[in-house]
């Protein structure tokens, strides 16, 4: 009998860490940030996304409060 899949891939999905879905867009960053991003090596997206979400999560707790963290009716966020 032939196999379809290679031996151990049988449950590799679960084993698989699922996030919220990514979207595609382009984005503009100084060239010395993307550059020193860059220069940490492979999943420099996905370390400025988590930095991203960091700062994200910080305002929505109030942990981080600044007068620029308001929405574009200029209500807090």
């Amino acid at each position: 009998m032939h196999r379809l899949m290679p031996r151990g891939w049988s449950g590799l999905e679960r084993g698989t860490p699922c996030g919220p879905p990514k979207k595609k867009m382009t984005i503009r960053l100084d060239a010395e940030v993307l550059d020193w991003y860059r220069s940490l090596g492979c999943g420099y997206q996905r370390r400025i996304n988590q930095v991203l979400r960091t700062y994200m999560l910080g305002v929505l707790s109030k942990y981080i409060e600044q007068p620029g963290d308001r929405d574009w009716r200029d209500r807090p966020i």
